[in-house]
């Protein structure tokens, strides 16, 4: 049997793949917010400005137009950021993805390394349990 110690290192360099892989996530949970955010006021922006044209209240053509060329903008500039979003998004959940697979590997390497100490363990048990009924029976024949 290899000695469990030898996976040491390997559970080392699994350590640090899933702290980068939720370090990544992170960012990439931090960065959707943030579109998520910027869609939003965008939204909020559009709403507020086609309030102010369904109000009632007088206004000249002039500030018509100019008020519809601006929801129209706003309309591009949402467009533009539910996409960037989406696309945030997409990245989030492939990091995620990378994240638990990390975890999974990270998990499943130390669950190896304890039961291969737990029967390194049991090994030496059976060992010095050998070696008790060994000086029993010498001292007991002797």
């Amino acid at each position: 049997m290899k000695k469990p110690q030898r996976l040491k290192p390997i559970i080392s360099i699994a350590i640090r793949q899933q702290e980068e892989k939720e370090r990544q996530l992170a960012h990439a949970l931090r960065l959707r917010q943030q579109a998520e955010q910027q869609l939003s006021r965008l939204q909020t922006y559009r709403d507020e400005y086609h309030g102010d044209l369904s109000s009632g209240e007088p206004i000249n053509i002039s500030q018509l137009i100019n008020k519809q060329k601006f929801i129209s903008q706003l309309d591009v500039a949402i467009a533009a950021q539910h996409e960037k979003a989406s696309s945030i998004q997409s990245l989030a959940s492939l990091r995620e993805q990378d994240w638990r697979q990390a975890r999974n590997r990270r998990d499943a390497l130390e669950t190896l390394f304890d039961n291969k100490m737990a029967a390194l363990r049991r090994k030496i048990e059976q060992y010095e349990q050998i070696e008790q009924d060994d000086r029993a029976c010498r001292a007991g024949s002797g």
